[in-house]
């Protein structure tokens, strides 16, 4: 156990810590909400991850995602490893440069939980009927394009997934997504996953 995961220990407890420590969290799309989600997740000291994107940084990400001006031109996925481990040096995470299809999704079979943060509406229920089925705990959002209207943020279980956003503005031509709304998706994601692994009801 390293210092900064002692500093989690003593946050959480042994029995909660056993819990958090040996979890792996699948992050399936390591753009604006899966980079957020994942080192929101790594600061609370989750430590195996499963990552998966085909993209490379541009920058036109860099007004949200989780990466930097040195970064654009690497894949998001490789990069997203290095900064959960320079969070937690005990970091391990898996890397799939790839698109998620019907065999890939197979890695995430023994994930205990799972981000989807992908941008297609047929991907996204490709991976919300897949952790149904395997019985894997689903985080998805909706609506966080636009801003000044943070405070409409929230979290609706539907069905066997719980979704954070404010269900209304769908990023297009004319509403972009901005860093503080979709930080604050991402941030309510890991907080359902860090909820649901310290035992408390969602």
């Amino acid at each position: 156990m390293n210092c900064f995961e002692r500093s989690i220990y003593e946050k959480v407890g042994a029995e909660n810590y056993e819990k958090i420590s040996g979890a792996v969290i699948g992050i399936i799309g390591c753009g604006g909400l899966g980079s957020n989600a994942a080192v929101c997740l790594a600061r609370s000291g989750f430590k195996n991850f499963i990552l998966m994107d085909f993209d490379k940084i541009e920058y036109g990400n860099l007004n949200r995602q989780y990466y930097f001006f040195g970064d654009v031109g690497r894949f998001k996925a490789e990069v997203l490893r290095e900064r959960l481990i320079s969070i937690n040096p005990s970091v391990e995470a898996k890397v799939f440069i790839q698109k998620l299809n019907d065999e890939n999704i197979e890695f995430f079979s023994k994930a205990d939980a799972v981000v989807e943060a992908v941008d297609t509406a047929e991907t996204k229920a490709d991976i919300v009927s897949f952790g149904a089925k395997k019985g894997i705990l689903t985080v998805s959002s909706s609506g966080m394009a636009g801003y000044g209207d943070a405070k409409d943020m929230t979290v609706k279980k539907i069905g066997g997934v719980y979704v954070t956003g404010d269900m209304k503005s769908g990023i297009s031509d004319t509403m972009h997504p901005y860093a503080p709304k979709v930080s604050a998706a991402a941030a309510l994601e890991a907080d359902i996953i860090l909820a649901h692994f310290m035992g408390c009801d969602i």
